[in-house]
């Protein structure tokens, strides 16, 4: 069981150098589609942004209307007793679909190819707005 005092706050820059070495995990992102929606995907870190890829529906809806979004990744250790350690990272900002032919180019060098397989031709960009963090 944890207890408060075994939750630290991450800085912005733990955050960021937990978001840029899990890249290529599976995270998950969420918004409001009539009600809440939670859907795991692939991301890469593009600077000041998580990038996601889609196909149509939901995900790429919310882009299109540059929604408010938030995305989080996290890890807890498999050590026994219970987890050593364990830490979260959440990112909220607005979702936009990438149209720019030069940064499509871009962002299919990062080989962000989703575990689920299947057509994703959209690239999703979520703004680093808000990044937290803990570790506990």
């Amino acid at each position: 069981m944890f207890t408060a005092d075994r939750i630290t706050t991450l800085s912005p820059q733990e955050c960021y150098e937990l978001l840029r070495d899990n890249q290529h995990h599976v995270g998950r992102i969420a918004f409001d589609d009539g009600l809440p929606v939670i859907l795991p995907v692939d991301y890469v870190l593009d600077v000041n942004h998580v990038v996601i890829r889609s196909a149509a529906g939901s995900k790429l809806d919310a882009a299109l209307d540059g929604e408010m979004v938030a995305f989080q990744i996290d890890s807890v250790s498999s050590d026994k007793p219970p987890p050593a350690h364990a830490w979260s990272v959440l990112v909220r900002g607005r979702a936009n679909v990438v149209t720019e032919p030069d940064e499509q180019r871009f962002l299919r060098l990062s080989q962000l190819d989703p575990s689920a397989g299947g057509l994703k031709p959209f690239f999703i960009t979520i703004e680093l707005d808000t990044v937290t963090g803990r570790r506990f």
